[in-house]
Order: C-alpha cells, then sequence, then structure tokens
C-alpha cells in the first residue's frame, strides 16, 4: 500500500464532523501494531474507539483500520452510508456533545471485498471503492491486467444501443487503472489482480477477456492443450484454452511472463495467479492424462515462489480451487505455503440454499479427465471445500489466510431484494466453521438497484457476523429512509414475499405482484436527499419489475407474440434509464439476469 491512509482518516473525520457539527474535534488518531490480538496486523484489521464529545483517540492495528474506525465512529453518530455517491449519505446536524462512542472492534474475516465484474466506467467504480470502507470492506480486485472486458462494455455500449459509443481500446483502457488503483490505496483498500491471463500473455495473446480471437502464434501450438487427438483452442477464447501444464518449458513461460509482471507492478498487494477458465478442456496427451491438474499447478506455484524470492519481492500470491482444480493434489505441496492465499471458488454453487457446513458434505466423486462430475449440490461443492481444507492442513497453512470467491447479488428474482440478503448472511456467519477467512464478491459494481440491502448485510456482517439479521437490516432501512424506515421495510419484505412467482417457474399468477409494485409510495415528505433518492430508487425498480413481470407471465403462458412485445419494451426502458441510474444499475448483467429466468445460458 503506497499511500498515506492515516491521512485519508483525518481528511475524512473532518470532513464529516464539520458537515456535522460546523466545528472542528479534538480526536486522535493511531496505530498500535502490537497493540491487538490479530494473526497478521499487517492484513488484519482491528480497532478501538473512545471519543466523548468529539475528544479521545481512534487506535489501530493499522492504517487502513484506522480509516474503517472513523466510519464507525461517524456510523455510531448517525451517519449512514448505504450506496455510494453523495446522494446516499445520510449526515445528520448535531452538537459537538453527540460525537461520543465507546467501541472495540476485531473484524472477524480477513479479507472483505469485491471483485470487478459486469460493466464498468471510472467515476462510479471511483464511487464504489470509495464507499467500500464506509462499510467496512477493506479489499478490491482488478480482475485480469487492465480490467479490459469490463470497460469495454460500458465504453463500447455493448448492451445499451441508445448510448453513443466512445472511441476505445486498450490504450484507452491503460489510461483508466492508474486512477483505479489510487482510489482502491487511498481509500486503504488491499488491492488484488490479474487471475486468468498469465496462460495467454506469456505467448503474446493479450487475455482482454471472454473474447474470441483465432490468433494463437502458430510456433506455440505444442504449448496447447491436446483435446482429441488435436491441440487448438478452446471455444476460439485464448482466455479460456487450457495448456499443456506437464510441459517443463509450458511451466517455466508462464511462470516467468508471471515474475516479470509482478516485479513491474509494485502496487498489487496480492497476485492472483490462475491456469485457464475453461472446464472439460485439459491436455489429454501423454504426461497430462495420469495426473490430477492441481499437481502441474501446485509445480508452477513453487517455481513462482522461488522466482519471486530469487528477486527480493515478497508479494502475496493468491492460488485457486475452480473447475478442475476444485480436486486438489495427491502429491505436490507448497514449499512455502506462508506466500500463499487459498481462495475457493463454488461457481457450481447454488443461491436456492445457503452453502452447507462441511461437515455434512458429500463424498467428492473421483477425479475424471474432461468427463468431471462437476457439483450439482451445495453439498458436493462442500466436499472439495473440505478435501482442500484438509490439503491446507496438512501443509500448517493458516486459515484465515483463505477467502470465499462467490457469485452474490447477480440474480433479478426479488424487488425487496430479502432472499439475497438472508442467503448472504447465512453464509457469511457460517464461514468461520468452514475455514474461509472471507469473501470477495464477483458481482456487477453498479448493483444497487436490486442488491443494495444484501451488499450492506454482506459488508457488516463480515466484520461484526455476531450481529443479529434484523438488526443489519434496521440500519441499513434507518439509513436509506431516516424515520419512516420501518414503513419502507415493510414495502420491501411484501415485494420479497410476492415475487416468489418469479423464482418459481411453475407458477402463474402475477396479480399479487402487480398489485405491490404498482401501489404508491408512503405518502410522507422527505426532509433529506438521502430519502429522496432511495425512494426515486424504489420507484425504477418497481417499474423495472413490472416489465419483468409482464414478460415472464406472456412467456409462461405461451404467448410469444405478447411476450416479444413484453421483451421490447422492458429492454426499451432499461435502456432509456440507464444513464439516470448509471450508478445503481447495469443493463448489461441486468439483460443476462433476465434471460436466466427463462433458463437461456450465456458463456460468459
Amino acid at each position: 500500500m503506497n499511500y498515506d491512509v492515516k491521512a485519508r482518516a483525518y481528511e475524512a473525520l473532518e470532513q464529516y464532523l464539520y458537515r456535522m457539527t460546523g466545528k472542528g474535534h479534538s480526536i486522535e488518531l493511531k496505530v498500535n501494531a502490537e497493540g491487538f490480538d490479530v494473526e497478521d496486523p499487517q492484513w488484519d484489521d482491528a480497532y478501538q474507539i473512545n471519543v466523548q464529545h468529539g475528544a479521545g483517540e481512534i487506535v489501530a492495528s493499522n492504517e487502513r483500520s484506522l480509516l474503517l474506525g472513523v466510519y464507525h465512529l461517524l456510523r455510531d453518530c448517525g451517519c449512514a452510508f448505504v450506496r455510494p455517491g453523495k446522494d446516499s449519505e445520510r449526515v445528520p446536524r448535531c452538537n459537538t456533545e453527540q460525537i461520543n462512542s465507546q467501541r472495540f472492534v476485531k473484524a472477524a474475516h480477513r479479507f472483505r471485498g469485491l471483485c470487478i465484474e459486469g460493466s464498468c466506467n471510472v467515476r462510479d467504480t471511483v464511487d464504489l471503492l470509495e464507499w467500500m470502507p464506509k462499510v467496512g470492506m477493506n479489499c478490491y480486485f482488478m480482475q485480469f491486467r487492465e480490467g479490459y472486458n469490463f470497460f469495454e462494455r460500458w465504453y463500447e455500449c455493448t448492451s445499451n444501443e441508445q448510448m453513443m459509443p466512445w472511441e476505445f481500446n486498450l490504450d484507452v483502457c491503460r489510461s483508466i487503472i492508474p486512477q483505479i488503483e489510487y482510489a482502491a490505496h487511498k481509500n486503504g483498500l488491499m488491492y488484488h489482480g490479474v487471475g486468468h491471463g498469465f496462460t495467454c500473455e506469456c505467448f503474446g495473446v493479450p487475455g482482454l477477456g471472454w473474447i474470441e480471437m483465432d490468433n494463437w502464434p502458430e510456433e506455440f501450438t505444442d504449448a496447447l492443450a491436446m483435446r482429441n487427438g488435436k491441440r487448438d483452442l478452446a471455444w476460439h477464447m485464448p482466455l479460456i484454452s487450457a495448456l499443456c501444464y506437464s510441459n517443463v518449458d509450458v511451466q517455466k513461460r508462464v511462470v516467468d511472463s508471471a515474475v516479470d509482471y509482478i516485479a513491474q507492478h509494485p502496487e498489487l498487494d496480492y497476485v492472483h495467479f490462475w491456469l485457464d477458465d475453461g472446464n472439460n478442456n485439459k491436455c489429454e496427451c501423454e504426461n497430462c492424462r495420469n495426473e490430477r491438474v492441481a499437481e502441474f499447478y501446485i509445480q508452477m506455484l513453487n517455481r513462482l515462489d522461488r522466482q519471486l524470492s530469487d528477486r527480493g519481492l515478497n508479494t502475496k500470491i493468491v492460488f485457486l480451487a475452480y473447475h478442475e482444480l476444485l480436486w486438489p493434489p495427491l502429491k505436490e505441496k507448497l514449499e512455502h505455503p506462508e506466500r500463499f492465499t487459498f481462495m475457493f471458488a463454488p461457481i457450481q454453487r447454488s443461491f436456492l440454499h445457503p452453502f452447507c457446513d462441511v461437515k455434512q458434505a458429500a463424498e467428492m466423486p473421483r477425479y475424471t479427465l474432461n468427463n468431471q462430475p462437476f457439483p450439482r449440490n451445495n453439498e458436493d461443492v462442500a466436499a472439495h471445500l473440505k478435501a482442500w481444507n484438509d490439503y491446507r492442513t496438512s501443509l500448517g497453512m493458516s486459515m484465515e489466510d483463505s477467502f470465499d470467491f462467490d457469485y452474490y447479488c447477480t440474480d433479478y428474482n426479488d424487488p425487496g431484494q430479502f432472499v439475497q440478503a438472508r442467503l448472504i448472511y447465512e453464509d457469511v456467519t457460517h464461514m468461520k466453521q468452514n475455514h474461509l477467512g472471507g469473501l470477495i464478491n464477483c458481482q456487477e459494481q453498479r448493483a444497487f438497484d436490486h442488491a443494495a440491502l444484501p451488499m450492506y448485510v454482506m459488508a457488516r456482517a463480515l466484520v461484526e457476523p455476531q450481529r443479529p439479521f434484523d438488526e443489519l437490516v434496521d440500519e441499513f432501512f434507518q439509513g436509506a429512509f431516516g424515520d419512516e424506515s420501518q414503513e419502507y421495510r415493510r414495502i420491501w419484505e411484501n415485494w420479497t414475499k410476492v415475487s416468489e412467482v418469479i423464482r418459481d417457474p411453475s407458477s402463474s399468477d402475477f396479480d399479487p405482484l402487480v398489485k405491490a409494485l404498482s401501489a404508491p409510495l408512503p405518502q410522507v415528505s422527505c426532509k433529506d436527499l438521502a430519502t429522496s433518492h432511495s425512494r426515486k430508487l424504489m420507484r425504477f425498480t418497481a417499474q423495472v419489475f413490472l416489465r419483468i413481470a409482464a414478460y415472464l407471465k406472456a412467456e409462461r403462458a405461451g404467448d410469444r407474440g405478447a411476450a416479444a412485445k413484453a421483451r421490447v419494451e422492458l429492454d426499451r426502458y432499461t435502456c432509456a434509464k440507464e444513464c439516470e441510474f448509471a450508478p445503481e444499475f447495469d443493463r448489461k448483467y441486468f439483460e443476462g439476469a433476465v434471460d436466466k429466468l427463462l433458463g437461456i445460458k450465456h458463456i460468459v
């Protein structure tokens, strides 16, 4: 981390206290790394607040924790930060005598963050990074080298024909990234980078995203995985194409490239070293076919560790369990496990139910090359987590140095947002028992139209999972709507109840949902911008889901003409509104989520 986060903490404290009281303060901010019972004060957040009548101190385990402590003090004094942006802040006027807080917090999880996904622009991404520490989050993951695919979607308007595209290319994208890096470090966030891409970038093929590019150099064909007797790209996508991972020359080329990249990017606190993003696409050559892919992966990780050490680089490396890598190695061991952070990516999991305790795990099926019986339910997924936990335990790895890489907040099936909020709360509060040290959620960044409540619950529960669900929910509604918060909560709970028809494909009675969404909002006078903006978002959400209801009703009735007409109207409305609600609504992800309701699947 290359920013004076303590200065940022003082800046935030002075700004908000002046807005609240019209005066300065007498609060000192101190770092005392040895003063807290944490495993590693560089990465683990803890702070103590001792403030009375606008005077006192906040002491923390590191500078990032100081900033988290400042925002916790502000929340204790009535401030609220339910979404990114000034429109969603609640900053009450009060006297200095009302600035009081006595609190000790040791964050329950080391990793509490988000991974870039969706359709992204600079302004809203920076606002998101400003918001994250306000609710206790502490890390951000810029996936791939430049996050090209995500910014391309916005700036080339790939899902919104009503917007005028920008001129966009790799150079333009690379001009964006330093702004994101600066915002992350300025706000004390642990900055993660890369992931997929190392397996193609080292051959001169850009790993920009899930893009068809038949541009693999002919001289490196032997480096590709052999499938059905032929070495070629999988689905014409370099990022998804596997390599011949048993080939020592291939291992060396991938690792050498990764080491050079890491040496050139000291701004990265964590580098994710992943293999390809495909499945059932692995090499069937004589040297590969009889071993789990994880054996070759560990060989590469050990090579990476040795070369980084030789160059004096202490960058943390994240390795993952995902697709074929859900099966841990049987032979290879990490030589220096302290270098590595474990990431569990249960992409096959179900979001209809909370994740289960690993003690309830099913039996892990046999590893079968390119005919993998991937998990079909959460008990199956848990079997793989249990196996990796056993592997980590055998190496003496810290269970804190790990996280769940999950995919919450991506569905459009609940306008009241309580389904995802409860699911996330259940999963987060049971993470410790499954030996995971936190969560980095892979989701669209502009998700606050349909997922503000679950995102808030996720952020706060990752810090203090002992807090009751209803307490976190009430905190959100109070921040969003002020004095009338309980009335709005009842509306949202009802929206969740009557939207079961969306989640149940066998249902066809949409009338209760339409009636609830069409009802006027409470007739109250708005007293602040946060409430006004929250009400506007509610009206937008209602209009979107009314159109979803019309579309699904026609589809389930088999009326193809009415369904086509309803989909045109749904697309027209959301395209027209995306710019107005850009910080909260991502049409690219919305489009895919609506298709998902009908069982239509996309490769990416």
